[in-house]
């Protein structure tokens, strides 16, 4: 009790079931998303990579965060790229399988996926791939997931590969490559409407992966100031915003939400018709987190103008979203505060 920590709330909430019946805790989700990749900087990095026994698997994982944060790439070490040159694919898909352990296998990924990126030797690179997209089709789902994780490491260079596995008749290659999408591309119109189309009769959870993964690429778009790719963005999550949902709860719903957040930007800039479409989400919605996305979004845009409406506008969102903002649970989700 006291303790605070932060941390990437997957790393521990991972959609495991319940294995007490201890009474509920409750959990709060802030959510911060970067609006820039992170820049080189003069500044010395005051991190230093763990070089204790037993954590030689995860260390290309640290070593690429710690890369990223710095705003510069690594290369894979010279001793994975001569085991990899030694090794067979078949060697090597193994080690993304369910045979290894979860830190061996998503570090064998992100070695994989360094040696995709340019300058590790075209004949190693393509065996490096071919091992991904193996892994990607593969029936385990363990072995699909850590592949992702090597598209993603592998960068842009592997877009167009995992927009063609997009098209997979395998459900979680689909998803995986949306993931791996989101992570690592860069934003294009023909990415943007490539990920459009593969949620037309999609499932679901594919539709909601489909969304965080272009909440993302609009978030770099908006970066990069590509204003239309910002507003295609918004267009392709609309039909998404007021989906059904017999329990209030819409992961699909929320992740479109998340699109024209990210896709606005800091100063929620939308064209009128989405943000009218947005107050209608705020009074209509029974999801919590798509009213709170929402709600942040004409925050954002008001704010940012210093409108006289001001405060009656916000009077009547906080008149539709007052039911969302208490403490408590809800069905083990808890509601989440306007903090």
């Amino acid at each position: 009790a006291g303790s605070c920590v932060l941390m990437h709330y997957d790393l521990f909430h991972r959609a495991g079931g319940r294995l007490t019946e201890e009474p509920t805790r409750f959990m709060f989700k802030f959510q911060f998303l970067r609006t820039s990749e992170p820049k080189a900087s003069s500044k010395v990095a005051t991190w230093r990579i763990s070089d204790q026994p037993g954590e030689e698997a995860v260390k290309p994982i640290l070593q690429e965060l710690a890369s990223w944060l710095s705003g510069s790439t690594v290369s894979s070490p010279s001793a994975d790229r001569e085991a990899f040159e030694l090794a067979g694919a078949d060697e090597l898909l193994e080690g993304l399988g369910c045979g290894v352990g979860e830190a061996d296998r998503i570090g064998n990924a992100y070695r994989l996926g360094l040696c995709c990126r340019a300058g590790e030797g075209e004949a190693l690179r393509q065996k490096a791939l071919e091992v991904l997209w193996r892994g990607m089709v593969h029936q385990e789902e363990a072995t699909v997931r850590a592949a992702a994780y090597g598209m993603s490491v592998a960068g842009p260079s592997v877009s167009h590969q995992l927009q063609v596995l997009l098209t997979s008749k395998y459900g979680r290659t689909c998803a995986h490559a949306a993931f791996a999408l989101g992570e690592s591309a860069l934003p294009s119109r023909a990415l943007f409407l490539a990920l459009g189309d593969s949620m037309k009769q999609a499932t679901p959870f594919f539709k909601a992966t489909v969304l965080q993964a272009l909440a993302c690429l609009a978030a770099r778009a908006r970066a990069l100031e590509e204003v239309d790719l910002c507003e295609l963005a918004v267009e392709l999550a609309k039909p998404y915003l007021e989906l059904p949902s017999d329990n209030g709860y819409s992961s699909v719903g929320e992740n479109a939400c998340l699109v024209v957040l990210m896709a606005g930007g800091a100063q929620g800039d939308l064209k009128p018709s989405v943000l009218q479409l947005l107050q209608h989400v705020c009074s209509k919605a029974q999801d919590q987190y798509m009213v709170c996305f929402a709600r942040e979004v004409l925050r954002r845009h008001l704010r940012s103008r210093a409108s006289p409406e001001l405060p009656a506008v916000f009077k009547a969102i906080e008149a539709c979203c007052g039911t969302f903002c208490g403490s408590g649970t809800e069905q083990g989700r808890p509601r989440k505060s306007d903090g």
